[in-house]
């Protein structure tokens, strides 16, 4: 027995001098064999002080680092509202690249229409072997952004119609609505499709815009609005006058100056001043984008969507007190 096992030690000696040389060989022909790290970046469009993008990456990381060991996610804040123009595009581009470009990316997730352009327009020179996918984009702008079928993402479906519906429930007088929104392409797209969204309302409210008023007017304006006056938020990034904002800093004062209550579909406005609606959850948001992020790194699925979640929260001390 003593030489048996003698004799299978050998073996196992001989048969790992055999093949050690061969395995290192073929991990420095091709070191990416050896790196089992997956590599995921975030490109945001916008700045780091929304809400919204520090609640979406949570969700994105919780979910993720949940499921994958050996995991490194990357944030770019690309800020192109703020820094528009080819110009800045263009330098962007180039330190993404030469910044990137002795690190292997599995996998880019682009927010928002703006992000996803940014990408889709450069990736040849930017991310051409990673994998790409979306998130925040709704239904309407992935046609206008002529985003390709095959193109995996997770797809923002907010209606304005449950809020208003809401509304009316807690304010059945209400004879007139008012939707505020800012002048930035990703807000006016929105005012370009909600009137579709609520021409179930046209035969018993009367609807008007306001989303080309200079700040200071609109703080003065939302005061005088009588009672009856429905007000929905849709986020306000840039006024009239061309000044950019965070939308939930500008809710936040304008329900403290409204004469009648706010309504809004972001649940990181409740708790703000505004009374809420169907309101997006973005950590839940994060938590699916991260879900199909890992599917997508470890099944390579094509044109993998999913609908992100709303529901319904109210503050309701925020209708009380607009009441007294």
């Amino acid at each position: 027995m003593a030489r048996y096992k003698a004799y299978l030690t050998d073996r196992r000696r001989v048969c790992f001098r055999l093949f050690l040389p061969t395995i290192l060989g073929i991990l420095l022909i091709n070191p990416a064999l050896a790196d089992v790290t997956r590599r995921v970046l975030i490109v945001n469009p916008y700045d780091n002080a929304l809400p919204v993008a520090g609640l979406l990456e949570a969700g994105i990381r919780r979910e993720m680092q949940s499921e994958l060991r050996d995991l490194e996610i990357y944030t770019e804040f690309l800020d192109i509202e703020r820094f528009p123009g080819p110009q800045y595009a263009a330098r962007l581009a180039a330190f993404l690249r030469d910044k990137y470009a002795g690190r292997r990316i599995d996998l880019v997730i682009a927010m928002a229409p703006e992000g996803l352009d940014f990408l889709m327009q450069r990736r040849k020179i930017l991310f051409p072997e990673s994998q790409l996918m979306f998130t925040r984009l709704t239904e309407d702008e992935l046609r206008v952004w002529h985003v390709p079928m095959d193109l995996s993402g997770i797809v923002s479906r907010y209606d304005p119609a449950p809020t208003v519906d809401l509304a009316l429930h807690l304010e059945p007088d209400a004879t007139r609505l008012i939707i505020l929104a800012g002048t930035t392409g990703g807000t006016q797209h929105e005012v370009a499709v909600t009137p579709d969204r609520l021409k179930a309302f046209a035969h018993r409210l009367k609807i008007t815009y306001w989303s080309n008023l200079a700040m200071a007017d609109l703080m003065r304006d939302v005061g005088r609005l009588p009672h009856g006056t429905l007000v929905l938020d849709l986020g306000i990034d840039r006024d009239g006058a061309g000044q950019l904002f965070i939308p939930r800093d500008v809710d936040e004062n304008l329900a403290g100056a409204a004469s009648v209550p706010l309504y809004g579909g972001y649940e990181t406005w409740v708790g703000h001043g505004n009374v809420g609606g169907n309101v997006e959850d973005f950590e839940a948001e994060g938590r699916q984008t991260g879900r199909l992020a890992v599917r997508l790194l470890n099944e390579h699925p094509v044109g993998q969507r999913m609908v992100a979640p709303t529901h319904t929260m109210v503050d309701w001390r925020q209708l009380c007190s607009a009441g007294d």
